[in-house]
């Protein structure tokens, strides 16, 4: 048995730490991969699209009043 644990670690310890990251299910934060599931289901656009609209409303009450 500890025969068998050392090849293991010696075989995931000897392989190139690349192979782990390599993938696209990899993201560096759960900020980028909520970003490209919304990308993907394009609806990153649409959300873009009201933020910047509300933005500029905001803008022009803030210039009438």
């Amino acid at each position: 048995m500890l025969q068998n644990l050392m090849d293991t670690a010696i075989k995931n310890l000897g392989d190139n730490p690349i192979r782990i990251y390599s993938g696209s299910g990899n993201h560096a934060s759960p900020l980028h991969e909520v970003l490209e599931n919304l990308i993907k289901k394009e609806k990153a656009s649409d959300l873009l699209k009201i933020f910047l609209g509300k933005d500029k409303d905001k803008d022009k009450e803030k210039n009438k009043g």
